[in-house]
């Protein structure tokens, strides 16, 4: 099977890339490369290419950077899939795989729910908008031309040391260099993560369900994460025990941070997925890639 991926160099795409070259015919782009923000490119591109299943992972990261750059957030989150969507109807491709992100159900009232894809949408910052926008979009064209459509919603995902922070890396590299770990507020809120080698399984099963659903017109949505939510304050207070340094530090801050926990009954039952990743095996995972930096330089 022929399968494109966008946003192929980044650490995800990477990761995908490295785990189907041997099992499929695979090329990639990025932002650079392939813009997509230039529809024709795009098309000149998927009629040369004549990829079977398009994996669009192109796309600007970042809750807060994204308030600072309203417009070309959701020019490319947004409308970067249109282009994508619009080059893939007028080359024939049928199959789309879309990244989308957790956070387009945000802030709910009650700390204790976990969302399911069936929820409602709450987006918290103009990136969890421009997701949104975007799912809107490709079930539009899912269901009007006919494309076979799956959307990823993932969790925080871990391991990226030089991408956006996120809490799992930043206090697993705090305690190894015996650094405070900072908590604002009382630490309670609660999130959740998934190692990029689920991830990549994940995405692996997808390519399967699309191929045994190719005559369907099928457009689902799936959350992909492990499924253990874990407080801010818990989570420190891991790293410093299992990392043997640093320290949690409490700061007396407002905060507008909110628990975020989601149910994967529906992927593990339609794609036959299951996380095997833990916190514990990530925050090794982590300490691993630091370790190996260090030694490196």
């Amino acid at each position: 099977m022929k399968i494109h991926i966008t946003g192929g160099d980044g650490y995800i795409g990477e990761n995908i890339f490295n785990s189907l070259r041997n099992k499929h015919e695979i090329s990639t782009s990025d932002i650079q490369n392939l813009d997509v923000l230039n529809k024709d490119l795009l098309f000149e591109y998927f009629k040369e290419d004549t990829p079977d299943i398009i994996i669009h992972l192109a796309g600007l990261m970042g809750a807060r950077q994204s308030t600072l750059e309203l417009y070309k957030t959701f020019s490319v989150n947004s409308f970067g899939l249109l282009n994508v969507l619009e080059a893939a109807r007028l080359t024939g491709v049928k199959n789309i795989i879309f990244f989308s992100s957790l956070t387009v159900h945000g802030a709910h009232h009650d700390n204790n729910k976990k969302v399911s894809e069936n929820d409602i949408y709450l987006p918290t910052h103009p990136y969890a908008a421009s997701k949104v926008i975007a799912e809107y979009i490709l079930s539009d064209y899912s269901r009007s031309y006919k494309i076979n459509a799956v959307i990823l919603r993932p969790t925080i995902v871990v391991g990226n040391l030089t991408g956006e922070e996120n809490a799992l890396n930043e206090f697993t590299r705090n305690a190894f260099n015996d650094e405070p770990i900072v908590i604002y507020g009382d630490g309670k809120h609660k999130r959740e993560y998934i190692s990029i080698s689920d991830l990549v399984t994940a995405v692996e099963k997808t390519i399967n369900y699309l191929e045994k659903n190719r005559d369907e017109n099928i457009c689902e949505t799936f959350i992909i994460s492990s499924g253990e939510p874990i407080s801010m304050a818990d989570l420190a207070i891991n790293c410093v025990k299992k990392i043997g340094g640093g320290k949690v530090e409490y700061i007396d801050k407002s905060t507008q941070a909110f628990s975020l926990m989601s149910s994967v009954a529906k992927a593990k039952a339609q794609l036959q997925w299951e996380p095997e990743d833990d916190v514990d095996t990530m925050i090794k995972d982590v300490l691993s890639t630091l370790k190996r930096e260090k030694n490196d330089n």
